[in-house]
């Protein structure tokens, strides 16, 4: 199995969009261009190369799902770990008690919970997704109609279940509207859309016009925030998802040969879940470490840029030992995965699924 180089390099987009978008002061402007589409976009991208549930696909089904469950119980366990001895609380059966009840719960949201590490919620939400896909794409096989059904739900998830309930376990509601995305993904299959492929003029004009509508989507609807289940104007936040998610994917193409941005994507789901984890270390243990990054974190955007790189040049080399030595921790089977193969103009459907989930 041959990985699929500009999805590579859209994941790697995303993730230092991620990374930049924890760097930087809540109160930053750019935080509202960020959130307007960097979750969507890896579900979008999961999407791209998700099965639909048949007959006897069980075990690839929980495969799959195996991927994402061991990745999210050990850094789970690693982060609460952290997290307790990074507070003194070791020996406080309560405090252990409370983050493991989180883990259970899988929700960080509104509420804040997963103190110990809050992206860790991608990969609750990211399971529920891919059950729900499984169940309705059994159920509504054409994709016309599976499209309609999931646009369906989340009309009625943000008219009626967003407003009238509190986050729900393995952060199911806010799967109903991820759904849309990987769902989105998923019908883009065996498209030729890339823009590499069309003549000039038209290649200006859509990123005239996707830049336009990401612009007042962001302008007019405000930050957002996925995982706290803010969404502002429904219709202007897909607007702006989609928007950001067809930039995303027509810079991919044209950098998908970029090692640099490959690796980031293929490291992903190592940096992800661990970047977090650099909050924790300097508390009280490590005061001035601690005061150091206030500073840089509460700074400028360019400093959160080279504060980004850091933590992702930490997380990186430990991806690389945990693929060696212990795979199936990060979702990998124990063969080692095989060489990035050329980009194609747009990728269909593959066997890769989500065995390195797009965060």
């Amino acid at each position: 199995m041959k990985r699929i180089a500009w999805i590579d390099a859209a994941k790697g987009i995303g993730i230092f969009l991620v990374v930049l978008g924890h760097t930087l002061p809540s109160t930053a402007k750019s935080m509202a261009i960020i959130y307007a589409f960097h979750m969507p976009l890896f579900f979008f991208l999961s999407g791209l190369t998700a099965k639909s549930w048949v007959p006897g696909s069980a075990p690839t089904f929980v495969r799959g799902l195996r991927s994402l469950m061991v990745p999210y119980v050990f850094f789970s366990v690693v982060s609460i770990a952290v997290f307790i001895v990074s507070r003194g609380l070791t020996s406080q059966v309560e405090a252990w008690g409370a983050q493991l009840w989180d883990m259970l719960y899988g929700v960080s949201g509104r509420e804040g919970r997963m103190r110990y590490n809050v992206p860790l919620w991608y990969f609750t939400c990211f399971i529920c997704v891919r059950v729900l896909f499984a169940i309705l794409s059994a159920k509504v096989p054409n994709k016309t109609a599976l499209i309609a059904l999931v646009a369906t739900v989340a009309a009625f998830t943000h008219a009626y279940v967003l407003p009238s309930y509190a986050s729900m376990i393995w952060n199911f509601d806010v799967a109903l509207i991820a759904l849309v995305f990987f769902t989105a993904g998923y019908a883009t299959q065996g498209l030729n859309i890339s823009p590499r492929t069309w003549p000039a003029a038209w290649r200006a004009g859509a990123a005239v016009l996707a830049l336009v509508m990401f612009a007042a989507a962001v302008v007019l609807n405000g930050r957002v925030d996925m995982n706290g289940r803010e969404f502002g104007s429904p219709a202007w936040y897909y607007v702006g998802a989609f928007a950001g998610i067809a930039l995303s994917v027509a810079l991919a193409t044209y950098i998908a040969n970029v090692p640099f941005v490959k690796m980031l994507g293929r490291t992903s789901i190592v940096i992800f879940p661990v970047h977090a984890l650099f909050w924790l270390l300097p508390y009280k243990v490590f005061s001035v470490v601690n005061w150091y990054a206030f500073k840089l974190t509460h700074s400028d955007f360019f400093v959160a840029v080279i504060v980004s790189g850091i933590e992702i040049s930490i997380c990186v080399p430990l991806y690389f030992a945990l693929e060696k030595w212990a795979p199936v921790l990060i979702g990998q089977s124990k063969k080692r995965p095989a060489r990035l193969a050329p980009a194609p103009a747009f990728a269909p459907a593959s066997s890769a699924d989500e065995i390195a989930p797009a965060v």
